[in-house]
């Protein structure tokens, strides 16, 4: 059941009106579940949700059911930023940036520029947060240095 069924169903207790509950179970008849991302959320047409490699894809439709015969599973339409087209599995996709080497660095960059003044009396002891995801992204990867 849709939660807009479910709003119609106590709306239609509520106030005794009976035709409600046959407008609710044809919408939950009607509504297709949007497929998920690997963090579970639902994939919306607008997004921008990323690749397991962090590559951003820019949602631009999503298939319900098969898309083609040769490939039913792929039903997210996406852009990257360099316009190219993909149809992707919603599983490969995530709402969150994936940890990278790139992304650290940007952090690092826009922390450096708010905190220019703060570096000298403190900066060390913030900077081990970015050393410590640095080193577990190495780790991870085998590129673990000692």
């Amino acid at each position: 059941m849709s939660e807009i069924g479910d709003e119609l169903r106590k709306v239609a207790d509520e106030w005794d009106v009976t035709p409600l509950y046959a407008l609710a179970d044809r919408i939950d008849a009607e509504m297709a579940e949007l497929p998920r991302g690997k963090d579970g959320r639902p994939i919306l047409a607008g997004e921008t949700v990323y690749g397991e490699d962090g590559r951003a894809w820019h949602v631009r439709g999503v298939t319900i059911g098969e898309k083609s015969i040769a490939h039913p599973e792929h039903v997210i339409r996406a852009t990257s930023d360099a316009e190219q087209l993909r149809y992707l599995k919603p599983e490969w996709l995530t709402h969150e940036c994936p940890d990278s080497w790139s992304r650290i660095a940007d952090e690092l960059d826009e922390w450096r520029f708010e905190h220019m003044r703060d570096l000298e009396a403190d900066g060390l002891n913030d900077m081990s947060l970015f050393a410590d995801r640095i080193r577990r992204l190495a780790k991870e990867r085998g590129h673990e240095h000692e």
